[in-house]
């Protein structure tokens, strides 16, 4: 990571705001005059169809962006070609592979410590409604969610609710597990022992890139130490030119 350039993350947020989000912004503003979240039916309705399929979506747009082929960049030290294949087999793109392998055990026993998916933290809607609407979307037939069906599927669904006399007030409910608790919640351990990420004059590498990972003396890619002569020779060539301005008659 080059100092003062956007980093990576940023970079692609900033991609996803502008070419992804639009879209789908304008396809849940159509529900206006169909949805009103201060009405709690229809907003539990609501979170139960649209946060599943918006991260459906979000998957989607993942894997397209990892399997494209990147644009050439003389002046950034990534290689070229598509992620999924670079970070596959880093060997045979001129790169070097900081991965530290970790067993699949130790990510599910630290999710299982840490972040256990019975916590009512991770419950979307309040379970009774979970269950509810689970069986009256397989009463129309689970129809699948898409961008031109979002709404039609809501509208079907908030119906065949609507249609049962036994559908318990939703205004009474908690809206998960984690509000009946008074006090006495189940608490999920920190983890021991964080440190702060650290980001001194230690872990700058050459032409002015940072190593953010946790190995002691990385090897950097040949192409790092070559960006950092270029970097340094078109320095040299800045100071050694003058200033020029033109001025117009107005000035």
């Amino acid at each position: 990571m080059r100092k003062h350039a956007n980093i990576k993350p940023e970079i692609a947020w900033s991609h996803l705001r502008k070419n992804w989000a639009p879209g789908y912004e304008n396809i849940l503003s159509r529900g206006h005059d169909i949805y009103d979240p201060g009405n709690t039916l229809q907003k539990l309705v609501f979170l139960w169809l649209a946060v599943p399929w918006l991260q459906a979506e979000l998957d989607a747009y993942k894997e397209e962006f990892n399997s494209s082929k990147r644009r050439a960049d003389k002046n950034k030290v990534l290689p070229r070609g598509i992620p999924d294949l670079i970070t596959a087999k880093p060997e045979l793109h001129g790169t070097v592979d900081f991965k530290v392998d970790v067993s699949q055990d130790v990510f599910d026993a630290m999710e299982t410590k840490f972040a256990p998916q019975d916590n009512p933290v991770f419950q979307l809607v309040p379970p009774l409604f979970h269950e509810m609407a689970e069986d009256y979307y397989a009463a129309i037939g689970r129809p699948t969610v898409t961008h031109a069906t979002f709404w039609e599927v809501y509208q079907a669904l908030l119906s065949e609710i609507l249609q049962h006399d036994d559908v318990p007030d939703m205004e009474n409910i908690p809206q998960s597990d984690a509000h009946v608790y008074d006090g006495d919640a189940p608490a999920v351990a920190l983890i021991p022992d964080l440190q702060d990420l650290d980001f001194g004059e230690h872990v700058a590498g050459p032409g002015g890139f940072y190593y953010m990972g946790g190995l002691q003396n990385p090897n950097y890619p040949d192409r790092a130490y070559e960006l950092e002569a270029e970097l340094e020779a078109e320095g040299m060539e800045e100071e050694e030119e003058e200033e020029e301005f033109e001025y117009t008659d107005e000035e």
